[in-house]
């Protein structure tokens, strides 16, 4: 009888330890970060306070970079829920009426033009006030004889169009009806 022996291969070696070689060098680093100061301080013959100093300006520098972060996350939530948001603190009588109604156009290039006049418009209706109206109502009663404007201003700040109607039917071809929404 022959036999016949099969060699098993042999083992394979035991595996080595594996070693995280980015935390240890993380680890250190942190390490190092926080001893070399009172190595430095200690060398240059400091006193153990400016440790503590350090220590004070580094935890208040982190709790306002925490206070950042939590505005920011704030705002960022609220970017997600905005619409939801504006529908529910935004009223509909506090949009200007060219939001509701299609036949009611924006304006905004009559506003520009008020207000680069308003200065002039301002010297006219003093003017038409004390000229046209003032002599009017000192004749329609004896006992307004002594009316008159002593001061007419109208503000530093032009008034605002917030949107315009013309009206098309059911007027008179020589007529323009405009209904302004100041």
């Amino acid at each position: 009888m022959t036999q016949i022996l099969i060699e098993e291969p042999p083992p394979p070696p035991p595996p080595m330890i594996s070693v995280d070689i980015a935390g240890v060098l993380l680890q250190f680093s942190k390490t190092f970060v926080i001893v070399f100061p009172v190595y430095v301080l200690g060398y240059l013959g400091l006193s153990f306070s400016w440790v503590l100093i350090g220590l004070l300006v580094f935890f208040w520098w982190r709790r306002n970079r925490g206070n950042k972060r939590s505005r920011l996350f704030r705002a960022l939530a609220f970017l997600e829920h905005e619409e939801k948001t504006l529908q529910e603190n935004i009223q509909s009588t506090d949009l200007p009426a060219w939001v509701h109604f299609p036949d009611v156009e924006r304006v905004e290039w009559l506003n520009k033009t008020v207000k680069q006049m308003w200065p002039y418009i301002c010297q006219f209706v003093e003017k038409l006030l004390k000229e046209t109206i003032e002599p009017a109502v000192r004749g329609a009663n004896s006992h307004l004889s002594t009316f008159n404007f002593t001061k007419v201003h109208m503000g530093n700040k032009p008034l605002r169009i917030d949107g315009v109607k013309t009206y098309t039917e059911n007027i008179d071809s020589r007529q323009i009806i405009l209904d302004l929404q100041i």
